[in-house]
């Protein structure tokens, strides 16, 4: 009679332990490097819609900056931006600074940037 070969049960149990504990890291790092790449992009998207938000700002008389300050919310790609202004003593320049959240209301970008008007 032939001697069947073949694993244990605890040689089977050795061996995915063994398994689980070298993949764990591996899924681990996988995962992490995923969110990290997903946050660089909405960063990346949040800090193109401040520049966007200031050169729109940059067409706005000093009035309407001034008016509008701190209540003009816009939303941009799912995106929230919200943007303060100060004026510059003694110079035709307002100091803008633009906020850009997430949907929930992580903030990604902030941008400040001296903008002329005319007077």
């Amino acid at each position: 009679m032939k001697k069947v070969r073949g694993f244990t049960l605890v040689e089977v149990m050795l061996a995915l332990l063994v398994l689980s504990i070298v993949l764990f890291p591996i899924v681990s790092s996988i995962i992490h490097g995923l969110n990290s790449a997903k946050l660089a992009k909405l960063k990346t998207i949040g800090l193109y819609t401040a520049q966007m938000r200031i050169e729109e700002l940059g067409g706005w008389s000093l009035q309407e900056i001034v008016e509008k300050n701190g209540a003009d919310n816009q939303e941009i790609y799912g995106m929230y931006s919200a943007y303060e202004a100060a004026t510059v003593e003694k110079l035709p320049l307002v100091e803008v600074t633009v906020s850009v959240y997430s949907e929930d209301d992580l903030l990604l970008s902030t941008l400040t940037r001296l903008i002329k008007y005319e007077e």
